[in-house]
């Protein structure tokens, strides 16, 4: 699953997360980096030198109240679960969304609890058969708001 990702990851992509980043590490008083395309998790946040956080980046054109729900990998939610039980460390899935950017802690999602499906992404209104993968339907409450989003509908409209 994850060479397939890399494989798809843009450059688009990887500006897109860094405009995400900024615009919490700004909110946190933090700076932020990426380790790299094989790095488990998109990136990582630091305060006076110190690891303080990794997250996961997504981003919806769409504002969070369309969404009842929010779709995450599993593979995504068992390896930012991994991270915090073993290194001890804030793992997040962050999601801007138009109005917004939001995150949620899987170690605090009570994962039993939502419904698994195979799901993916479509493309022209036709399932990509490359990108489809377990994912946990995750209801919205569980996402925190953390600031306003630095990416506007008409910018990804281009």
């Amino acid at each position: 699953h994850w060479e397939t990702e890399m494989m798809r990851e843009t450059e688009r992509d990887i500006q897109r997360e860094g405009r995400i980043a900024s615009a919490v590490s700004e909110k946190w008083n933090a700076q932020w980096g990426r380790l790299g395309i094989r790095a488990p998790f998109d990136v990582y946040f630091l305060r006076d030198k110190r690891l303080k956080a990794v997250a996961e980046v997504r981003f919806r054109r769409a504002n969070i109240m369309d969404y009842r729900t929010v779709w995450i990998d599993v593979h995504k939610y068992l390896t930012l679960l991994q991270i915090e039980v073993y290194l001890k460390l804030p793992a997040l899935y962050i999601v801007a969304f138009n109005d917004g950017i939001y995150y949620a802690r899987p170690s605090s999602l009570p994962a039993k609890d939502f419904e698994i499906k195979y799901t993916g992404r479509q493309r022209a209104g036709e399932w990509d058969e490359e990108d489809m993968h377990p994912a946990l339907r995750v209801p919205r409450r569980f996402f925190s708001f953390i600031c306003d989003g630095p990416i506007a509908a008409s910018e990804e409209a281009r």
